[in-house]
């Protein structure tokens, strides 16, 4: 819905700024309003990573995911997380050549959200990268020291955080 509403505002935007220079504020707008685009899209990314910080399942998270595709809710009990998953990677091998990478991105470019098939492979490459195993360790190492720090007999309180 925002990103809709974003690229109506801006195509106004284009018009009166076209308008006014003759035409050439109008592709620098254009130029705005994909980059702007683009940064709702990238935030669908960070959505999604959020989404799985609070879920604390992979496959969970990209269950949600084709939930949120579209799969009628008839057919949920017979999703196959682990095929989907394998469609993702291989989604993510199609980047390697440069015409595959210009189609893609002109396939999204005027879009507000990302496929669902990239927004899963961005979230295993952030698991397999290490970055959601980083914050989920810090996570229960904080939550075992708060633990310790509430739940011993003589408690330290300098060590609680607050």
């Amino acid at each position: 819905m925002y990103g809709k509403q974003c690229k109506g505002e801006w195509k106004k935007f284009g018009e009166i700024v076209g308008s006014i220079t003759l035409g050439a504020g109008k592709l620098l707008s254009t130029g705005l309003q994909i980059a702007l685009l683009n940064w709702v899209r990238m935030s669908e990314f960070t959505a999604d990573r959020a989404g799985l910080l609070t879920c604390q399942d992979p496959k969970v998270a990209a269950t949600a995911l084709m939930k949120l595709a579209g799969v009628p809710q008839k057919y949920f009990d017979r999703i196959r997380i682990d095929e989907f998953i394998n469609q993702a990677k291989e989604f993510e091998d199609y980047d390697y050549d440069t015409l595959d990478k210009v189609a893609k991105y002109l396939s999204i470019m005027w879009q507000d959200h990302p496929w669902t098939v990239m927004r899963t492979s961005e979230l295993f490459k952030w698991v397999e990268s290490g970055g959601y195993g980083s914050i989920m360790k810090k996570y229960v190492l904080k939550r075992k020291l708060s633990y310790i720090c509430y739940n011993s007999p003589g408690r330290l309180p300098f060590l609680i955080n607050r």
